[in-house]
C-alpha cells in the first residue's frame, strides 16, 4: 500500500534538503570562520613624555582558543625635532615626515571605532617595523596569554640601554630584531649589540644595513614608534591572526655617549 506524503513531512524533507544543500555550498566554496581577537584596551597602556609607558596586557580568555599571546612591533626614525608628542602637530619639519606618515596610517587601525579596517600579516612589514626582543630573555614568555603589567624605561643617561622592567621586579634590555610577523629578513645590525642607543653607526646607511630604522640623515636625535597587538593562529590554514594595533609611546633614544 503506497502511503501518501503529507504537507508537515514534506516541509520537513524540504527544509532538511536546503539545510544539507546550504551546507555543502558554504564548504565546497571554502567559506571559513572568521577568527577575531581582542584589541588592548588603550586605557591599559600610559605613556610618559618620551620615556616610558606603563603597559598592562589583560588574561586572553579561552573563549579565543587559538591566541597566542601579545607582540609588540617597533620602527626607528631620525628626526631634527627634540622632542615628539604628537607627530602630527609639526607638519613642517621635514625629516618627521616618514614617522608622521606612519602614525597616520596606523591611526584608523588603532581606532576601536573603525570596523572596517584589519590587521593583517603585512600591516607591519609593509611598513618595516619589526618584533621586539629582550636581551637574554624570551620575549614571547613575559607577553604570554597569560596577561601581564610591565613598563619600556628609556633613559636620559647616555650609555644606557632602554629596558623592560617586568611586575616581578626583573629588567631586561631591549634588543632589535629583523623578525616582523611571518616574514624575516636578512640584514647586518649596526652597532652588533642591536640596543636602543642612538649613536653614528645605528644612523649609518648602505645596502641591507640596520632596515628597521628609516629616515637615516644628519638628524641628531632618533625615535622608536611602538605598537602591541594580540596575535594568534588560524586553526584551519595556520595563518597568523592579528587584533587591531593598540599605540604605545614614541620613545627617544639615548646617546651613545
Amino acid at each position: 500500500m503506497r502511503r501518501k506524503l503529507t504537507v508537515s513531512k514534506f516541509i520537513a524533507l524540504t527544509a532538511l534538503l536546503l539545510t544539507y544543500a546550504v551546507t555543502l555550498i558554504f564548504t565546497s566554496c571554502g567559506i571559513e570562520e572568521y577568527y577575531y581577537l581582542p584589541q588592548v584596551y588603550e586605557g591599559y597602556i600610559r605613556g610618559y613624555d618620551n620615556t616610558s609607558a606603563d603597559v598592562t596586557v589583560p588574561s586572553i580568555s579561552s573563549e579565543y582558543y587559538y591566541a597566542l599571546g601579545y607582540r609588540i612591533f617597533y620602527k626607528i626614525y631620525y628626526t631634527a625635532l627634540s622632542n615628539i608628542l604628537d607627530p602630527l602637530v609639526d607638519t613642517t619639519d621635514p625629516t618627521s615626515q616618514t614617522l608622521r606618515s606612519d602614525f597616520n596610517a596606523f591611526r584608523n587601525l588603532t581606532d576601536p571605532a573603525n570596523q572596517t579596517t584589519v590587521t593583517t600579516s603585512t600591516t607591519f612589514s609593509g611598513r618595516n617595523f619589526y618584533e621586539l626582543r629582550l636581551q637574554d630573555f624570551d620575549i614571547n614568555n613575559l607577553l604570554s596569554k597569560s596577561g601581564t603589567t610591565f613598563t619600556i624605561q628609556f633613559t636620559d643617561s647616555p650609555g644606557w640601554p632602554p629596558v623592560i622592567n617586568t611586575n616581578g621586579g626583573d629588567s631586561y634590555a631591549l634588543q632589535r630584531s629583523n623578525v616582523s610577523g611571518i616574514v624575516t629578513r636578512i640584514f647586518d645590525f649596526v652597532p652588533e649589540d642591536k640596543n636602543f642607543i642612538n649613536s653614528s653607526e645605528l644612523n649609518s646607511s648602505g645596502t641591507n644595513i640596520n632596515l628597521d630604522v628609516s629616515s637615516r640623515s644628519d638628524s641628531q636625535y632618533a625615535y622608536a614608534l611602538m605598537y602591541i597587538v594580540t596575535v594568534g593562529q588560524n586553526p584551519a590554514n595556520f595563518t597568523p591572526v592579528y587584533s587591531k594595533p593598540t599605540f604605545i609611546n614614541i620613545f627617544k633614544l639615548p646617546a651613545s655617549n
